[in-house]
């Protein structure tokens, strides 16, 4: 659809084992699916630690202030800092990060959380094209993290799509059509579980995933 865009984001955080499947299901039942609800690390507001219900963050907020990478031609809408793992989990996890700061090494030297980030823009005046950054990690590092923290790790996968603008102009339900929720689904892991869906079904990832 030309003109139109796609935003898809992935989100995670790490919840008790008492309350993982209870939350996990309220998540996904709520009268109103918008994504955005797990917490980062040290968010005061968003984590939770009250007998059994934990919910806490593993994952720093960063902000990109650009500095003077924004002057730079080639840089192209390249994000940094990203997301990366906060220290507390480095030191729970045992993984620590390389020289320039975009991937973290397990004792054995090998890769265990890497960032990515990208922009491929068209270079019109209104520039367009795919951007995004992402944190990969192993699934040992993923079985450890939730060992080390004694919790399941619950994940939130929500995709936007928006039309250009004045595609719905000639719709009588334009005003109805723009609140539609967006796609957003829960997922949760478990190391002696796997992943499972608010149902409890058990989902099979790819090892290129």
């Amino acid at each position: 659809m030309y003109g139109g865009y796609e935003v898809i984001s992935v989100a995670s955080a790490l919840v008790g084992p008492d309350a993982a499947t209870a939350l996990l299901t309220s998540l996904q039942t709520a009268p109103s699916l918008r994504g955005g609800r797990l917490p980062r690390s040290d968010d005061e507001d968003g984590e939770v630690d009250s007998g059994p219900y934990r919910l806490r963050g593993w994952l720093t907020e960063e902000t990109s202030y650009g500095g003077i990478d924004k002057r730079d031609p080639l840089a192209d809408s390249i994000e940094y800092p990203v997301s990366r793992p906060a220290d507390w989990i480095c030191g729970v996890t045992q993984v620590r990060p390389n020289i320039d700061g975009l991937a973290w090494l397990d004792t054995n030297e090998e890769v265990a959380v890497a960032t990515e980030t990208w922009a491929m823009k068209d270079g019109g005046r209104d520039a367009r094209g795919p951007q995004g950054t992402r944190l990969r990690v192993s699934p040992d590092f993923l079985a450890k993290l939730a060992n080390k923290a004694e919790a399941g790790v619950i994940v939130e996968v929500q995709i936007r799509r928006r039309p250009a603008r004045g595609a719905y102009s000639n719709t009588p339900d334009y005003e109805e059509l723009r609140y539609i929720d967006d796609y957003v689904r829960y997922f949760l892991y478990a190391p002696d579980d796997g992943w499972r869906d608010y149902l409890g079904r058990h989902i099979a990832w790819s090892e290129d995933r």
